[in-house]
């Protein structure tokens, strides 16, 4: 990562450990990729609409997986000295059958995790990310930090920018 890049970094938070149980499966480390320094994967799976996002959204918080008709979102989760971004769909062991941000971090420590989706419209491309992540949320980086959620976001925002991806949307879970 840039050194102007990793300035941004304490101003986002602090690592924690997962803020959650770590089930069976959901401590292997997974493929990712280390958008710090090479910009965007290759191979993306890209939403054609907003809406393809958003109804993936919704099956998913009311785990109706199985509807989802094909997978396009991501997990990122940032540590110390990266944003590392995987691929939600590859095959886990874990009940759930996909990924978690435990296996992106193989139940390592981080900052912050959150979902995003790489939005291709009208040869535009914009990166949709959200925060929820139940082993790195945002909340705890309020409680430990004392800053507001805005503030933290924005600083997210910021580091997304500061590696390259210029066209970022927030989109609510």
């Amino acid at each position: 990562m840039k050194d102007n890049c990793k300035e941004i970094l304490p101003t986002i938070g602090q690592k924690v450990p997962p803020q959650r149980s770590v089930e069976f499966g959901e401590d292997a480390l997974c493929k990712s990729y280390n958008a710090s320094q090479n910009g965007f994967p290759e191979d993306i799976v890209y939403a054609d609409t907003i809406d393809q996002i958003k109804d993936e959204i919704d099956l998913s918080a009311k785990k109706e997986y199985d509807k989802i008709q094909k997978r396009r979102r991501y997990l990122w989760v940032i540590s110390e000295d990266k944003i590392n971004i995987a691929y939600e769909a590859l095959p886990s062991e874990a009940e759930r059958g996909c990924i978690c941000h435990t296996n992106v971090t193989g139940k390592k420590d981080a900052i912050i995790g959150g979902e995003l989706w790489f939005l291709k419209e009208n040869e535009t491309y914009t990166l949709q990310i959200n925060f929820s992540s139940g082993r790195y949320p945002i909340k705890k980086q309020v409680e430990l930090t004392q800053k507001s959620p805005d503030e933290i976001i924005s600083n997210v925002v910021a580091l997304f920018k500061c590696v390259g991806y210029t066209n970022i949307n927030l989109i609510q879970n």
